[in-house]
């Protein structure tokens, strides 16, 4: 997104329906943002300005790619706070964000990232600062955008019920690298790295026995600029072998499915092999 300051060094190759953006200009840059890649941000009320009404700044985003007159831009921002389940949405649009309530202002926020027909939202953590019953409306909402609206999400999130809700493929980044990859089903049935496991065990998402503990994950993440040599889960890894402290593995594909992962010891059950020969 060109967003991280001037000092920041981002390595590594990003690219937009095969087209590459990491390297654009400001002025390139600009106009990709909000209309081809939007954001929904973790914490709505520091993603608003709070001298704005909210159907202002939606408009805004319409009005800096020179989609639409003012007047055309300040329908299209009362429609899309309809559209994201904002309830008297002409009134809603003259508030200012502290006159809302925070679901309300997750919702014109992603109201914001629709103003220009994105093709991909980046969601961070959108449902964090969210009580259970709001939390479960905004999944909904994503979900029905993603159906209706034909919109590729990015979601970013720790939260493993949001990822079993809404995702179809899940990358699994432990300390910066890549640990597992696949489909929501794969990994959440058969995971294979012991990070994997660990995040599902800890989160209850599988079924167990009523009264028992949620496992937790031992010791703590590394500090930035201080990783272990190897594989840098092998620390706190219940799995860990002879290579595990000198070797940093590498990321293999397991399955014809497309799962994969960073693990010399990976999980993988009788079963599971016998599927993938019968394919």
């Amino acid at each position: 997104m060109g967003l991280l300051p001037g000092g920041a060094q981002v390595t590594g190759r990003i690219a937009l329906e095969g087209r590459e953006i990491s390297g654009l200009s400001e002025e390139k840059l600009r106009h990709i943002r909000g209309r081809d890649i939007a954001m929904v941000y973790q914490n709505p009320l520091s993603a608003l300005n709070p001298v704005w009404p909210v159907g202002e700044q939606i408009a805004e985003a319409v009005l800096a790619h020179g989609l639409a007159t003012r007047h055309e831009a300040g329908q299209r921002a009362i429609a899309l706070l309809g559209r994201v389940g904002i309830p008297e949405p002409e009134r809603v649009s003259k508030l200012y964000p502290f006159e809302i309530s925070g679901g309300m202002r997750q919702r014109v926020v992603i109201a914001m990232a629709l103003a220009c027909n994105p093709r991909l939202i980046i969601a961070d953590e959108p449902t964090t600062a969210l009580d259970v019953t709001i939390k479960a409306q905004i999944l909904d909402l994503l979900a029905d955008l993603v159906a209706q609206e034909q919109i590729s999400v990015l979601l970013i999130t720790h939260d493993m019920h949001v990822v079993a809700r809404l995702a179809d493929d899940i990358l699994v980044l432990y300390a910066g690298r890549m640990a597992e990859r696949g489909h929501v089903r794969d990994l959440l049935d058969h995971p294979a790295h012991p990070y994997t496991a660990g995040l599902l065990r800890s989160a209850d998402i599988r079924s167990r026995p009523p009264q028992t503990d949620l496992e937790i994950l031992t010791g703590q993440p590394p500090r930035i600029g201080n990783f272990p040599t190897g594989c840098r889960f092998h620390p706190r890894c219940p799995s860990s072998g002879a290579l595990c402290p000198t070797h940093s593995p590498d990321f293999i594909q397991l399955f014809s499915s497309g799962q994969a992962t960073a693990c010399h010891y990976p999980a993988i059950s009788a079963d599971r092999l016998q599927q993938e020969q019968l394919l």
